[in-house]
């Protein structure tokens, strides 16, 4: 009996000692634990994140530098263009001192064109009543050959301004004077002849002073009896017109004057070359 139970507890004991070691599952895991393959996983993919976000980080690079190349090669060709680009310069009129090239003597023999278009009539009657109707234009003209030079030039500027745009300028009241800065007088001068004015100076027999780079202008008041009407357009030449005009009294009904006009259209607009005006005997 009492070898049985000391047999028993032998059996017992070596239980217990093999239920204290661990299986080979168990030693698996615990390994696993220490340096598992989710581990080695992870750290993998930590490497290859790092290495995409180089690669990223490296294309990034590059695609900027070729923005900035291209930046700068853009950059380069504005700046190119910009000193290849004409810029107009003072010079782009010739100056209105310059005698015009025009001669009556030129256009004998020859054959001109009668125009019969209402709408180029209508234009060129437009253009020639602001020459009539200004105060001052026809007093600048050259006297024997009627020619427009820089003195009609600059007086029919003054007058147009005086007339039409004045509203901006300094004004006395007292004197009835209008100021006219001249860089008003050089862009009317450059519109209307394509000119550029050089020579300023006092009209003293028309009350025009020029001092301190502005023209003193009395204001006129006057008003006109008459009537412009073109009578006839004639093309001479491929660029030249000759234009004539009555001036018929409105109160009278007669004609009183007759304008002759030579238009030149050499340049893409209307520019005055020379004019006369006829007394019509009653």
């Amino acid at each position: 009996m009492r070898r049985y139970i000391i047999i028993i507890m032998i059996m017992m004991l070596i239980l217990a000692l093999a239920g204290c070691k661990k299986s080979p599952a168990e030693d698996a895991y615990d390994k696993d634990a220490v340096e598992s393959p989710g581990q080695e996983i992870q750290e993998d993919s930590g490497l290859v994140d790092t290495e995409n976000k180089m690669e990223e980080s490296d294309a990034s690079d590059s695609l900027e530098e070729d923005t900035d190349s291209e930046g700068e090669q853009l950059n380069e060709e504005v700046v190119e263009n910009e000193e290849t680009m004409e810029t107009p310069t003072e010079d782009t009129y010739p100056s209105a001192s310059e005698p015009i090239a025009f001669d009556y003597a030129e256009l004998e023999g020859m054959e001109p064109l009668e125009i019969t278009d209402p709408v180029l009539i209508d234009e060129l009657e437009s253009y020639l009543y602001d020459f009539y109707f200004n105060y001052y234009f026809q007093y600048g003209l050259e006297e024997e050959t009627g020619n427009v030079g820089i003195d009609a030039m600059t007086l029919f500027a003054l007058s147009y301004i005086m007339q039409y745009e004045y509203n901006e300028l300094e004004f006395d009241t007292d004197n009835f004077t209008l100021y006219i800065p001249k860089e008003y007088v050089v862009q009317k001068v450059e519109k209307v002849f394509l000119r550029k004015l050089d020579v300023f100076k006092s009209y003293e027999d028309l009350g025009i002073t020029y001092l301190d780079d502005k023209y003193r202008v009395n204001v006129e008041d006057g008003v006109w009896d008459v009537e412009l009407s073109v009578t006839k357009v004639e093309k001479l030449g491929d660029f030249t017109y000759r234009v004539t005009a009555d001036l018929t009294g409105l109160t009278s009904g007669r004609v009183k004057e007759e304008v002759q006009a030579i238009i030149d259209e050499s340049q893409n607009g209307h520019v005055m070359v020379n004019y006369h005006i006829k007394t019509i005997e009653e």
